[in-house]
């Protein structure tokens, strides 16, 4: 007969597990360049004024914006030699068309996830105009859908996204001092009145009196307004995904020394580089923002609170990525009296699986009927990239 032994109901191991969020977005903001859009600098075929909403193609190698300038609004199309890189624009290959007069007043653009449609809100229909595009990300293939009115919530709608699967649209603008959140009846639909509903809305009049552009991060956690009063980009944090029914703020930043009357918004897709457009400068600013990329804990089994463990059973630690054993120490404690059981070198022979996303932890056996618990040290476990896991404490 085997010599495991497994205990089941009176043996409890306690594992405290602290698992981390998704990617989030850290309070470091730093101006990278800027790409000049006016007339001056592109001449008057190319050049434009008065930039307004600013998008980008799924891969970031097409940069999209929508300019005031005149009786005839534009779209303008960029190629960019490296995504989301404004210095890398090719002022040789810029094309751009009128927005088929929809609006004189145009601000955001946002596109569909396959850029197959794309949105424009504007404040002499106060609506979101739809297009549809024959070609993904070619604004020249355009062709006008219809229109959804936000006037009852938003009479100078100037920012505007979607959630993920484009069954949520946000708004946000000058007039209300607050951004509003609907649903769509179907996907990235709103070539009509009907086809939107207002599901609630959030006040931010206490830190924003002109609001400009409206972005969320990749996962909807993440929030972000411009005030082109203040020239600040605030940043909220959402207690669920997409969803204004908690929204706290979580910073703010000064873009008042690269250009003043914030106007647009844009986010790259690993939501690093944030994007502001500005009226005084006629500019479309690139900043980095710090993301954190960090590995986090997935599962172990032991699973936390979990029983009928065996008294000789390793641990082992599921990453959401491959982890390489760097320094520190892994912790058992007995959680009757927070005493120290065992201290067990990271660099050991009881650790093993550096380089994949499973490790596995070789303690000495653990005693019938007692209660434990984990710590991990902060530098135990790295990713590829030096971003280390956050351990347990």
């Amino acid at each position: 007969m085997s010599a495991l032994r497994i205990i089941c109901i009176l043996l409890i191991f306690f594992f405290i597990l602290v698992l981390p969020t998704s990617n989030v977005i850290a309070a470091t903001f730093t101006f990278i360049d800027s790409f000049d859009v006016s007339i001056a600098a592109r001449g008057n075929t190319y050049g434009a004024n008065s930039p307004r909403g600013v998008t980008f193609s799924a891969d970031g190698t097409k940069m999209f914006l929508m300019t005031r300038a005149g009786d005839q609004p534009k779209f303008f199309e960029y190629s960019l030699g490296t995504a989301f890189d404004v210095s890398t624009i090719d002022v040789d290959n810029i094309v751009t068309i009128h927005n088929q007069n929809k609006d004189t007043h145009p601000h955001a653009i946002r596109f569909s996830n396959d850029g197959t449609k794309l949105f424009m809100t504007g404040n002499s229909g106060d609506d979101v105009t739809q297009y549809t595009l024959s070609s993904a990300w070619d604004i020249t293939t355009r062709s006008y859908n219809g229109e959804a009115s936000v006037n009852s919530e938003e009479s100078h709608p100037t920012g505007l996204d979607f959630n993920s699967d484009g069954t949520k649209m946000f708004v946000t603008g000058v007039d209300s001092d607050k951004v509003h959140e609907y649903s769509l009846s179907t996907a990235f639909d709103t070539d009509a009145d009907n086809d939107i509903t207002l599901v609630r809305s959030h006040d931010i009049s206490s830190q924003i009196d002109d609001a400009r552009g409206l972005v969320f991060n990749s996962d909807g956690t993440k929030m972000f307004i411009g005030d082109a009063d203040s020239d600040k980009i605030y940043e909220y944090d959402l207690g669920t995904a997409y969803s204004l029914s908690s929204v706290s703020l979580a910073t703010s930043y000064d873009v008042s020394s690269q250009d003043g009357n914030i106007r647009g918004l844009a986010i790259s897709n690993d939501d690093c580089k944030l994007f502001v457009t500005g009226d005084d400068g006629n500019d479309i600013n690139e900043y980095t923002l710090s993301c954190s990329s960090d590995p986090s804990l997935s599962s172990s089994s032991p699973s936390d609170d979990g029983s009928c463990i065996a008294t000789d059973a390793d641990i082992v630690l599921t990453f959401s990525e491959a982890v390489d054993v760097e320094s520190g120490n892994i912790t058992i404690k007995k959680t009757s009296d927070d005493s120290t059981v065992e201290t067990i070198d990271v660099t050991g022979g009881q650790v093993s699986g550096t380089g994949t996303s499973t490790i596995t932890i070789n303690p000495t056996d653990f005693t019938f009927g007692v209660e434990y618990y984990v710590l991990i040290d902060s530098t135990a476990f790295d990713d590829s990239s030096d971003n280390s896991y956050a351990g347990i404490s």
